[in-house]
């Protein structure tokens, strides 16, 4: 909506056959060690055997209605624990005062 994603959308998969392919390259996977890999579930396969109705769904996340409730422009702006480099030198006090002296200017003319 006006260039800002609200919500993450998608389609369950719900053919019997792809759906077995594709837990049996799991299956393969799984056997050369990959943990993650899905096991394949037959009675899962049976059930969609007998006919699955088409199934779709939307996600919105917290910080996409933080963004649209305090309108920010970046979603950046609203992730609880953002990432975060270390630093790896410390600031001075006369870098820290610069600093602040920046931010309390740039929110002046925000005003």
């Amino acid at each position: 909506m006006a260039g800002f994603e609200l919500s993450n959308h998608y389609a369950e998969l719900v053919n019997p056959i792809i759906q077995r392919k594709l837990l049996e390259e799991q299956m393969k996977a799984r056997e050369k060690g990959d943990i993650e890999a899905m096991e394949m579930n037959n009675e899962f396969i049976t059930a969609m055997e007998y006919g699955m109705p088409p199934m779709t769904g939307a996600g919105i996340g917290i910080d996409r209605l933080v963004g649209i409730f305090t309108e920010q422009n970046n979603l950046r702006d609203t992730v609880l624990f953002p990432i975060m480099k270390p630093v790896e030198e410390k600031i001075s006090k006369s870098q820290l005062k610069k600093l602040a002296d920046k931010k309390r200017r740039e929110e002046r003319e925000k005003e």
